[in-house]
């Protein structure tokens, strides 16, 4: 997965921002920063026990042209899915790919 012509899949990348609602105070909300083309491949999934729940998590291996501004507090948003960022890293010397690693949970 490393071919630009692979970039088939259109991606949301969206940062947390805080909002001012009617009572004063505010709420966060996710708002788009861009729109992108890129390749997704799903890597291995698994489960969690967290409290009394058991929770459903599948990893996703993502590659994009470089974007400066993406960090570990953002997500992709995928196919309806929302895929949170875990880390980053550039995939060339000269800094044009960037392959990020989400992941999906669902509690359940």
């Amino acid at each position: 997965m490393s071919a630009i012509g692979e970039f088939r899949e259109k991606l949301s990348l969206q940062e947390e921002t805080r909002v001012a609602d009617t009572g004063g105070g505010a709420s966060l909300s996710w708002s788009e920063v861009a729109s992108v083309w890129g390749a997704v491949e799903p890597l291995s999934g698994h489960e969690n026990i967290q409290g009394e729940g058991l929770s459903s998590v599948q990893l996703y291996k993502i590659l994009l042209r470089y974007r400066g501004e993406l960090g570990v507090s953002m997500r992709v948003v995928w196919d309806s899915r929302v895929l949170n960022i875990r880390s980053l890293r550039e995939v060339d010397a000269r800094g044009r790919l960037l392959e990020i690693l989400a992941e999906e949970g669902v509690a359940t």
